[in-house]
């Protein structure tokens, strides 16, 4: 093989490295192959990216040059060069690489994607939406555009279509978690939503979501309620208005009793002193994903983790419903409850969240004990207060200087009627981008243009003067403001506002209580009209008030750094003393999160001494209660093992003994394969299996879909029994062949693994106690095996509603009856759950039996074609709900040198019935113990 070919192999051995996040191998192939050819563009765009990866954006752009010499056409290296100019905030240098893409490839959707994206970083926000609608119409399936698009429709203020994007997003990808997020943030917006309602949908998110993440650790922080605690900060980035409210805090930590930790997104730049800065112990997350952050949250040892960002973007809620700390609370920049279970706690104050608000909370609410929630650092650099300007112009201005989403269609009504009560009055808007959102607003104020002034795109230091332009500043609802509303009042602008139902609405109302300013707190609409004319028109108390509100803010509480970060600790030391009093008390009761965490810890010392019987008496029920804990989940298994080795004499559900096959049966076994190597060797297999009965193999090597090639091939086949696999799987044991044809006798239909209770086309998403049987799984190029367990609850488990396709075997009469829907399922997805589900329908009797034990060669994935099929599978049976079990990700997967090994797993799993409940339905169990 020559040099180029050695270098192009090398390059290509990197490209998939590098897709499956192993960027440090990735990046020795690649410059193994630079070393046989250097000019190896796919090495060399491969270095590039892995430099952009690690922040290294001048490095990446040298090598994304370098390529683009010697290959100028490639459009995927123009798109890649633009993105990391966009990251070192060149946007206009990104919009001109993405345009040349697109001259390359016209259609490229990823070209548009970024392309759109730049454009918005630079405002030019209509043609930021009219790129995006041009990548979601060439790639309508693509959920992060649909989320992009809809990002940009709520900036214009178009929330309706903004909800449908997201909504559309989730179709397509139900698991993108940002969509799902940025939904909610969009919904606290619309006044037409209850409270109530806001808090199931923010329950759905940790249904969907929080159970997909709850591999905790084991946590042994010391129960001490009076020692020094390492407290950590969370949040997406520490750029825009989150460090005026979080560094001076961080700064004033009494270090005797606290040691900080941040973990931020990205770094802060050199020349701001922020909380990276202050804190003892800074993390950068960028890179990491949940799982990363989460193990080195734990292993920093933190007491008490605290969310500032919610649901906010680029949020790292994944990481909290991991639970890595044992005291959670979420604070300061989500007015709302996150909805997870996995947040203990909520920080405010008694005006945003009065009495009774705590119904509309999944956290228990921790109420600052004097002023607001909020303790906030004007900007050193800001301008003097100005006069009030309506002495000088003759009129009032009212202005708003929030972003357009906050400018909702309840807003604009309000100020319209506003307006035309004071028919000179004027207002002063900024924030809103030119285009489709300013002619919302107008259209909203429903006033002459004249009276009504945009403010272009400012600096901070321009946006500071334009607050000497008004003289009343009008807030928006249902969403308050906090950062906009303090930059009023410090620069001498009184704020107006209509509290609602919400904590988001009752941000303002909050900060004016906290000033003893409360005649600027409307009671409803009329009032806020009635207010509004009264105190505008009053131009001397306006003028007092300018000069006085800069002072009243030093003497508040707002400003008081030192009196708000004491009362913030005494929160947080009533918080981890609430937990070691729940430790103490739940000592031995594993129902308890502290007791499961002892239980635990001493099931690992029984473990360590032999006690194998006392670990599982802890084990067991444990799992019952909280099946998604990983920690938990390996020491069973650990346990399970021992006890099999133990107990030689008891038989695992293929030790069974099974009836004698005496009478000759014809079998077909109907596999489709494109891999000439699979085929001859589970044909080799299944003939060997079926030796002594009339069997046939039909091939299907030409499938345009599974449902169409099994048909064809169900078509030909002369067996009263019917076999559909897969290709790439293995049989473990000899009589495999006579035990399917044992459970035939008293079945319809089996497999290796289904569900009892199907929600979808995933029958995993069932959960516990529903889902039954285990595969065995040895992907090409690794070593040993993973062993996959979804419930051992008996050696047969009948009632079954859905059989995975793996391995499926049945009398002919079944398919004679059903057959493979062809016309819906035309592609190779959910064609097993759909024939399997309609066989149960129509009567017959499926089981799931635990000694057909396969080892299947790939894993398996739920891509974006099987989304597309699984929503045609719930439109085709609208009763199924879509909602996953909260415990559908509660499978044990152990991985293991050797099969005697998994068989010894397997034995005492089965012993002890992995994946049972006392209960029928595992809610219940939830309920008796919450």
């Amino acid at each position: 093989m020559s040099a180029n070919a050695d270098a192009a192999l090398s390059a290509k051995l990197g490209w998939q490295l590098l897709h499956s996040g192993n960027a440090r191998d990735a990046e020795l192939k690649f410059r193994a192959a630079l070393g046989l050819d250097a000019n190896s563009v796919e090495a060399l765009h491969g270095l590039a990216i892995i430099a952009h990866q690690t922040g290294n954006f001048q490095p990446a752009l040298a090598l994304f040059d370098r390529a683009l010499n010697l290959d100028g056409e490639n459009s995927a290296l123009h798109v890649n060069r633009g993105n990391t100019l966009a990251a070192m905030q060149k946007h206009d240098d990104a919009v001109a690489a993405f345009q040349r893409a697109l001259e390359i490839s016209p259609a490229l959707a990823s070209a548009l994607v970024n392309l759109a994206t730049a454009q918005h970083a630079l405002g030019r926000l209509d043609e930021a939406v009219a790129t995006m609608e041009q990548a979601v119409a060439a790639q309508p399936q693509w959920a992060e555009a649909l989320n992009n698009l809809g990002n940009f429709y709520k900036d214009q203020g178009r929330l309706d279509m903004a909800v449908d994007c997201y909504e559309r997003a989730l179709q397509v990808n139900p698991l993108l978690q940002q969509a799902f997020s940025n939904k909610l943030a969009a919904l606290k917006l619309d006044q037409r939503i209850k409270p109530a309602e806001i808090l199931r949908k923010h329950r759905e998110w940790s249904r969907w979501f929080e159970a997909v993440s709850m591999s905790a650790p084991l946590l042994q922080n010391s129960a001490e309620p009076g020692r020094r605690l390492r407290i950590g900060y969370v949040s997406p980035d520490c750029h825009t208005a989150v460090p005026a409210f979080i560094d001076h805090v961080i700064a004033a930590h009494d270090r005797e009793k606290f040691e900080v930790y941040c973990y931020f997104n990205n770094p802060q730049a050199p020349e701001k002193p922020g909380a990276l800065n202050i804190a003892e112990s800074t993390r950068i997350m960028r890179g990491h994903d949940d799982a990363a952050v989460a193990q080195m949250i734990h292993r920093d040892g933190i007491d008490i983790l605290i969310d500032i960002a919610g649901h906010t973007g680029h949020n790292r809620l994944g990481v909290f419903a991991r639970r890595p700390a044992p005291v959670q609370i979420t604070w300061l920049d989500y007015l709302c409850s996150t909805g997870l279970d996995a947040i203990d706690y909520r920080i405010t104050d008694a005006v945003a969240d009065p009495p009774g608000s705590e119904q509309f909370h999944s956290e228990k609410l921790l109420r600052m004990a004097e002023g607001t929630q909020w303790c906030w650092q004007p900007p050193a650099d800001s301008p003097e207060v100005a006069p009030t300007p309506c002495v000088r112009n003759g009129h009032i201005t009212f202005g708003s200087f929030n972003n357009a989403q906050k400018l909702t269609d309840a807003t604009l009504d309000l100020w319209r009627r506003l307006l035309a009560a004071i028919p000179d009055a004027r207002m002063c808007v900024a924030g809103i981008p030119e285009g489709v959102a300013r002619a919302r607003v107008l259209v909203g104020l429903a006033c002459d243009e004249s009276r009504v002034k945009f403010l272009p795109r400012m600096s901070v230091l321009d946006y500071r003067r334009a607050f000497d332009t008004v003289d009343v500043m009008l807030d928006p609802m249902p969403f308050s403001g906090a950062t906009t509303t303090l930059d009023a009042l410090w620069q001498g602008v009184p704020v107006l506002t209509l509290p609602g139902a919400t904590s988001c609405s009752r941000s303002s109302a909050s900060l004016l209580t906290a000033l003893d300013l409360r005649e600027w707190i409307a009671t409803n609409a009329d009032d806020f009209i009635v207010r509004g004319r009264q105190l505008a028109t009053n131009t001397p108390a306006l003028y007092a008030l300018r000069e006085s509100l800069r002072g009243r803010l030093r003497a508040s509480s707002i400003l008081d750094t030192r009196k708000f970060t004491r009362h913030l600790e005494n929160l947080y030391r009533q918080a981890w003393t609430d937990w070691c009093e729940e430790r103490t008390s739940a000592a031995g009761r594993p129902d308890k999160m502290a007791g499961s965490h002892d239980a635990l810890v001493a099931a690992t010392a029984y473990l360590k001494v032999g006690r194998t019987g006392d670990a599982l008496a802890l084990l067991v029920p444990l799992m019952k209660l909280r099946p998604h804990w990983d920690a938990a989940k390996r020491e069973l298994a650990r346990a399970a093992m021992a006890w099999a080795r133990e107990h030689p004499e008891e038989k695992a559900a293929w030790g069974i003994p099974i009836s004698e096959i005496k009478s000759r049966a014809r079998v077909s076994a109907i596999i489709c394969s494109i891999r000439p190597d699979y085929f001859a060797h589970i044909s080799q297999q299944l003939t060997a299996q079926f030796a002594a009965h009339e069997f046939e193999l039909i091939g299907i090597h030409d499938a345009r879909s599974l449902c169409e090639a099994y048909n064809r091939g169900a078509q030909q086949a002369r067996g009263d029994i019917l076999i559909f696999c897969h290709d790439d799987i293995d049989i473990v044991h000899a009589d495999f062949g006579e035990r399917v044809l044992h459970h035939l006798a008293t079945n319809d239909v089996i497999g290796v693994a289904g569900a009892s209770r199907l929600i979808d086309a995933d029958w995993g998403h069932a959960g516990l106690p529903y889902v039954h049987g285990q595969v065995i799984h040895r992907p090409p190029g690794q070593s040993g095996y993973l062993y996959f367990c979804a419930g051992l609850q008996d050696a047969v488990v009948n009632n079954i509603q859905a059989l995975d396709g793996v391995f499926i075997a049945l009398h002919r009469r079944v398919w004679e009856h059903v057959r493979f829907d062809d016309a819906t399922f035309d592609g190779f997805h959910v064609y097993d759950i759909d024939f399997t589900y309609r066989a149960q329908q129509a009567g017959f009797r499926l089981a799931v039996a635990m000694d057909l034990l396969l080892v299947h060669f790939s894993t398996g994935g739920y891509d974006l074609k099987w989304q597309f099929f699984n929503r045609r599978f719930l439109a085709k049976f609208p009763e199924m709900s879509g909602l996953p079990n909260p415990k559908r990700h509660s499978n044990l997967q152990v991985k293991l040198p050797s099969l005697s090994e998994v068989e010894q797993l397997h034995t005492g799993l089965f012993h002890h019935n992995f994946g049972a409940f006392d209960t029928e339905d595992p809610e219940d169990t939830e309920k008796k113990n919450p």
